[in-house]
């Protein structure tokens, strides 16, 4: 009989089958004391499965939902909730999302006014004679139009901080493999509360996240030929690349879910991440 399995396999597996974990698995002197949790897998399915039609539903109500992330960033923030102000809140998050739509309309203070004075008109928001807006007593549709995106902010946190730990290790790595195991973390990291909803782990948002950071300078992607798969991409971090990052991840960690609570949570699964990807054939 072969060597009885891993904790690290046993984690694993669990996650893939959509039971929770509590504990640290992949500890040496804790891991034993883990729990693997039976959640009902049918209404797993069904949640991921509805978040697709979740992720469609945002496209079309996009505008909407970026406008009320950025009045939720202002109020943490202390701005001003001028039209003026929330367009270039709602501008900085659009960039930051721009792979995800294919309209690539953008915002100006002329199009944030239509949109919010008629959600003013339908008691979502309120209006100051000042022209500054803010939350309505009845939040729950700000929160709904909230929601939309938020599973999506949470992935380009997870998929920023994810770089942040290739910058610090200088570990250079293919991105498929990456993004697999960052889709079994990203359900470790739900389940321990340090994001709000399940389908922030879906593979191809965050495939495009790592794409969109290369573009925006966060990160250095590399494609190769294969003969046996095609055309496989390498993802490294240079140290120049700091500055950027910081401002990156501060802006998302404000329009995450769950804050820096949420990002403590973050910061400890990646670290037992990037511990299973060394090796010898971690890198080039």
């Amino acid at each position: 009989m072969g060597a009885p399995p891993s904790n690290h396999d046993i984690n694993e597996a669990a996650l893939s089958l959509g039971f929770s974990v509590s504990g640290k698995p992949n500890d040496r002197k804790e891991g034993k004391n883990a729990m693997v949790s039976m959640v009902d897998q049918t209404g797993l399915v069904k949640r991921l499965s509805l978040s697709y039609y979740g992720n469609e539903i945002g496209v079309w109500f996009k505008a909407e939902a970026i406008i009320a992330h950025s009045i939720s960033l202002g109020l943490l923030r202390s701005s001003k909730l001028t039209a003026e102000h929330i367009c270039e809140t709602a501008t900085m998050i659009l960039s930051v999302l721009k792979n995800e739509y294919v309209d690539q309309e953008g915002f100006s203070t002329q199009s944030v006014t239509t949109i919010l004075d008629g959600m003013v008109k339908q008691g979502w928001y309120t209006k100051t004679e000042t022209g500054e807006y803010n939350l309505a007593k009845d939040t729950s549709r700000h929160l709904f139009l909230k929601g939309l995106l938020q599973a999506q902010l949470d992935s380009y946190l997870i998929v920023a901080n994810a770089i942040n730990v290739l910058m610090m290790t200088g570990l250079v790595i293919e991105q498929a493999k990456l993004v697999n195991e960052l889709h079994i973390t990203t359900q470790e990291i739900f389940y321990q509360g340090g994001v709000k909803f399940m389908n922030s782990c879906i593979m191809e948002v965050l495939n495009t996240a790592f794409g969109r950071f290369a573009e925006l300078g966060l990160c250095q992607a590399r494609s190769y030929d294969s003969l046996q798969r095609g055309q496989v991409i390498y993802l490294k971090s240079p140290q120049t690349s700091k500055e950027k990052q910081e401002g990156y991840l501060n802006l998302l960690t404000d329009l995450s879910s769950e804050g820096s609570k949420g990002l403590k949570v973050i910061e400890e699964e990646l670290s037992h991440m990037h511990k299973r990807l060394q090796g010898p054939m971690a890198r080039l």
